[in-house]
């Protein structure tokens, strides 16, 4: 999930929009099992940087679900915004 996401986050920051475009979706879709989506919005929406995102992937977080709770409960001020991005994506 992390390696997909900030690949495209690295690409999309370098080339200014992404070599396949200024599309602000991820390039990917919705196929993958452990969207990656969920990643690329709380970072396209400036709810949590790249670092406040990485600091919640710990070795106890193991699904979706606990990624939420893990995120919400180091940046509570950002809770709606995390609970609607997961709630957009079936989690």
């Amino acid at each position: 999930m992390w390696g997909y996401a900030i690949g495209y986050i690295e690409e999309y920051e370098k080339y200014k929009g992404g070599v396949r475009g200024t599309n602000n979706d991820f390039p990917l879709g919705k196929k993958y099992w452990f969207k990656p989506n969920i990643i690329w919005d709380i970072y396209r929406d400036k709810v949590l940087n790249k670092r406040e995102i990485f600091n919640c992937m710990t070795s106890d977080v193991k699904s979706h679900e606990q990624l939420k709770q893990k995120m919400v409960s180091k940046y509570p001020s950002k809770k709606t915004s995390i609970i609607t991005i997961f709630n957009n994506h079936g989690f």
